[in-house]
């Protein structure tokens, strides 16, 4: 045990990707800030973008983990707020409309404003993400049969994983592709990858599980920093 204890700390145990703190000094400040840029994709001019009692958890712990101090995020068991994983994912569950996709939406651009970055062992790569519906990597894989690029993208968001079809068809041959690029995602430290859905992570729920016949994939989800959001509709709130 001792040996195994000595291996594990040197540095080829330590994990690949590495935050760096940057500092948050006013909380207030910063949601703030995240509100100004909400409006932006409000619908109509004039609509501030809404911080309630329904989202604020969220994006509180979101400003948190992007300025890499201490945060919170859900217990899939419990449901209870924990302790969070700087290195992990965002994992947003939540009806349709409830607004997670506008938040991570504007998350995006709240991070490449302040352009923080995270270490990797080849560099550096800035903590803001590009963001996709997993229905238009379904129509893209359909035309070029090409995973690799969402599966090596350094940080992205999955908007609205689980309402894909499962496969897809290139060329013939049947393509199960998000579980294809999730998994592959997983399998290297160095990337971070984001996610909003109605389907939730659950302890009770097996919804991804019986969907991608992998139970493999709902553990490598699991290691996501969870939040989810209810509440009122916000669809009406988001720009076209």
């Amino acid at each position: 045990m001792e040996r195994l204890s000595e291996l594990m700390n040197k540095t080829e145990f330590k994990p690949n990707l590495r935050r760096v703190t940057c500092g948050l000094v006013s909380l207030p400040n910063e949601i703030e800030l995240f509100k100004k840029i909400g409006t932006k994709y409000t619908l109509n001019d004039g609509l501030e973008f809404e911080i309630d009692k329904d989202n604020l958890f969220l994006i509180e712990n979101l400003i948190k983990w992007a300025h890499n101090v201490e945060f919170e995020c859900l217990s899939y068991e419990t449901l209870k707020p924990i302790k969070g994983n700087p290195n992990k994912g965002i994992y947003i569950a939540g009806k349709s409309g409830s607004g997670k996709s506008l938040i991570m939406r504007v998350f995006a651009e709240y991070l490449g404003y302040k352009g923080i970055i995270y270490r990797v062992k080849n560099g550096t790569n800035l903590l803001a993400y590009n963001q996709i519906k997993t229905t238009k990597i379904g129509d893209i894989i359909k035309e070029s049969g090409d995973r690799d690029y969402f599966a090596e993208m350094p940080s992205i968001c999955f908007q609205d994983f689980g309402s894909e079809d499962r496969f897809v068809k290139f060329m013939g041959s049947e393509i199960d592709f998000m579980r294809t690029i999730i998994n592959d995602r997983f399998d290297n430290d160095c990337l971070l990858s984001h996610f909003t859905s109605n389907l939730s992570l659950r302890a009770d729920n097996n919804a991804i599980k019986n969907k991608y016949d992998d139970a493999r994939i709902v553990r490598r989800l699991r290691t996501c920093n969870y939040y989810e959001l209810s509440g009122k509709d916000r669809s009406v709130w988001q720009r076209k």
